[in-house]
């Protein structure tokens, strides 16, 4: 049986201050896959979450930003009231701010809440993305697991995936290549001057210049001795494709190379020639 002072029966609304409002995170499908992403999240609530569980003098220690301290029911949206006379903090849903009369200015919350759903959930919504996100993601469930690789190349996929709704088979194959730990070959030494290698090529980028964009490549070589170094440069216009479709080819190419100043294993090219990519 209740003793406290916040039950229902014995509230007083006039010995509450308002404190603020805010949302908990609904995009439940999202966050199982990825954690906080920060989609369909109030830009508030980890702050918030932080400062209730570590410094908040709450009225009921076990008492969560989801639950309403005054009838034990969840909520999405709801209010933290300062109890004056004891100083404790409750939670309290908004049927219940409004039931018992705690009633208080949302303002910032509200403007809070229209930017995030302006910013996220419409936007995903008028692209149709969420529901191709979420049937793609019950389809195939190792799909998140992939995605939560930390790989500057996963969080490309994943930003592009979450922003479109889609992903090639191409890009699955490649989130599986990089879930895998590999092992760093030995740093050869880049050679200088133009000369005829053989390599794989391990990431493609498109940059921008002064000439518009330019399909950037960088290619590893490994030599008979097991060592390893790679360069970086252009991709002859006579090769361009799919960018994606290029990574893990085989190329044999012909260029001139100056070794990066600070790492004699990593080099640049210009002026290629490509004799033959497979």
């Amino acid at each position: 049986m209740r003793t406290d002072s916040h039950r229902p029966s014995v509230l007083v609304p006039s010995d509450y201050n308002y404190i603020d409002s805010y949302s908990i995170p609904t995009n439940k499908i999202v966050a199982s896959f990825f954690g906080p992403l920060g989609v369909y999240t109030d830009p508030f609530w980890e702050q918030l979450k932080k400062w209730w569980r570590d410094e908040a003098p709450r009225a009921f220690p076990d008492g969560r930003l989801g639950t309403c301290d005054v009838c034990g029911t969840h909520f999405i949206h709801g209010d933290i009231w300062k109890h004056m006379p004891s100083g404790l903090y409750i939670t309290i849903g908004c049927v219940c701010a409004v039931k018992y009369s705690l009633m208080a200015n949302r303002g910032a919350w509200e403007g809070r809440k229209a930017t995030w759903i302006c910013k996220q959930e419409q936007m995903l919504k008028r692209r149709g993305v969420w529901a191709t996100l979420r049937a793609t993601l019950l389809a195939n469930p190792e799909l998140g697991k992939l995605l939560r690789v930390d790989h500057h190349i996963t969080r490309d996929i994943r930003s592009r995936f979450m922003k479109w709704g889609t992903i090639s088979q191409t890009q699955i194959a490649l989130l599986q290549k990089l879930a895998v730990p590999t092992v760093e070959k030995p740093k050869g030494m880049a050679p200088t001057g133009r000369c005829l290698v053989v390599g794989t090529i391990v990431g493609t980028k498109w940059q921008e210049s002064s000439f518009g964009e330019t399909l950037k490549m960088i290619i590893e070589v490994v030599g008979e001795d097991g060592t390893a170094w790679k360069a970086w440069g252009t991709v002859p216009p006579s090769v361009q494709g799919d960018r994606d479709a290029m990574r893990g080819k085989r190329i044999e190419i012909k260029a001139t190379f100056t070794p990066a100043p600070d790492d004699s294993s990593f080099a640049f090219f210009k002026r290629p020639i490509v004799k033959e990519l497979v």
